[in-house]
């Protein structure tokens, strides 16, 4: 066996070895998740936890759905699913369109100060979400959309970096498109839509699935922006289980995969896209 042989089948050894560790370290944990919700209470708090529960008196493995039952009489899914889906959706569909214009705009269009104000906007990528508090709560409350689900669309309704990853992918579209649309009398607004936007579907559909999962799980600022519980998301509704000295850890193992099940379907939905977007995102970065 040569030299050369011996290194490819090291080197692919190698890979093979660090993408098990990664999907173990990665995948893992959710996989404890649904495990741990399918055993009975005293296995689930047990000091010597297994994979698999097992009855004590036979030794077979079983699966039961009480901690499931239990969730579902303990939280309001329906509620909290309906509050979280009319916020996501609304702050997606709102967020890819102002996103999409404002990169087409910076790529595309000549006006004064254009990249002055872009710099400015970037510069506002360095100020932590958590400063940003007080004065969103402070904006929403003059605005009198204090505890309710506008508290929580309103101040998101555009995100610098989609902006700033949008007129990355606008910049590699060939002018000459635009020029040929605009010599068969096309306007700005039609070719934006219809000429220029499906040639960047893949960070179209990047940004809509990371706006929307960003919403799905954002628990700090409908914390802060709600109080009445009618109004709550399913990250609030989680949270709400975890309490001083009486946390049912059951409910809240199962309540977890019950909530983690529609994004492990959006992903397996848009996995090509999201795949593609990152990477030309990374290249054109």
């Amino acid at each position: 066996m040569g030299y050369s042989r011996v290194r490819r089948h090291v080197n692919r050894f190698l890979l093979y070895f660090v993408l098990i560790v990664t999907t173990v370290v990665m995948v893992g944990p959710f996989v404890w998740l649904v495990l741990s919700s399918l055993k009975e209470k005293q296995d689930m708090y047990s000091i010597h936890p297994t994979p698999f529960a097992r009855r004590k008196d036979t030794g077979r493995i079983y699966v039961t759905f009480e901690n499931y039952t239990e969730a579902f009489d303990f939280l309001d899914f329906p509620l909290l699913a309906k509050n979280t889906l009319i916020v996501a959706i609304i702050n997606t569909s709102v967020n890819l369109l102002l996103n999409s214009m404002a990169g087409y705009a910076f790529a595309r269009i000549n006006f004064p100060g254009r990249d002055k104000i872009f710099k400015i906007m970037l510069m506002s990528l360095m100020v932590p979400a958590t400063v940003l508090l007080i004065p969103n709560l402070l904006m929403v409350k003059t605005l009198g959309m204090y505890n309710t689900k506008s508290a929580l669309i309103f101040p998101f309704v555009m995100s610098v970096y989609n902006v700033f990853m949008m007129r990355q992918f606008f910049m590699g579209v060939p002018a000459s498109l635009e020029e040929a649309a605009r010599v068969d009398g096309a306007g700005r607004f039609r070719t934006f839509f219809q000429i220029v936007l499906p040639l960047v579907r893949p960070a179209v559909v990047t940004q809509g699935v990371f706006t929307f999962l960003w919403n799905y799980n954002n628990f700090l600022w409908p914390l802060v922006a709600l109080i009445d519980k009618k109004n709550y998301t399913l990250a609030l509704g989680l949270g709400s289980l975890v309490t001083v000295g009486n946390t049912r850890y059951h409910v809240l193992i199962a309540s977890s995969v019950v909530v983690a099940l529609p994004l492990i379907v959006l992903f397996l939905i848009f996995q090509r896209y999201i795949v593609e977007g990152i990477m030309a995102g990374s290249l054109k970065g």
